[in-house]
């Protein structure tokens, strides 16, 4: 569905685009959903953790996951990420640990599926911001 106009031969049509963007959204939504149940035996509720999804911080960023309890009159915060991504990189990390000091978060992950290609230095940059990286077993 390409056009030709004004902005040469090779010009996307915006409703193109948007068909791409809204299937993209939709397979991260799905791991969001696939997500959820390991986040919630990470996280139980019967230890005290309440959770939100897509919770707005302070400067309207939005974590995918954040958690908290109180214990022992303690604050216990935790920020979990998911990427439907085919290389993690460490944009995706400084993303998580932005969300993570915003939040005041004391526990951090990051679930990726498990075909996500992580390499050596981003994982070093990881255990370096202290920051768990999670495999799922999501059907691709």
């Amino acid at each position: 569905m390409r056009s030709v106009g004004i902005f040469g031969r090779n010009h996307v049509r915006a409703t193109d685009l948007s068909r791409t963007m809204s299937k993209r959204k939709r397979a991260a939504v799905k791991l969001e959903d696939y997500a959820y149940s390991c986040v919630r035996r990470r996280f139980p509720a019967y230890l005290g953790w309440s959770m939100e999804q897509e919770r707005t911080l302070k400067d309207n960023s939005r974590a995918d996951y954040c958690l908290w309890r109180v214990k022992y009159g303690k604050k216990e915060r935790a920020v979990v990420e998911v990427k439907n991504v085919k290389y993690l990189t460490k944009g995706h990390i400084d993303q998580l640990d932005h969300y993570a000091r915003k939040y005041h978060a004391s526990q951090r992950l990051i679930c990726i599926p498990s075909k996500t290609w992580v390499d050596s230095l981003v994982r070093e940059y990881a255990d370096d911001l202290a920051i768990e990286i999670v495999r799922l077993r999501y059907p691709s």
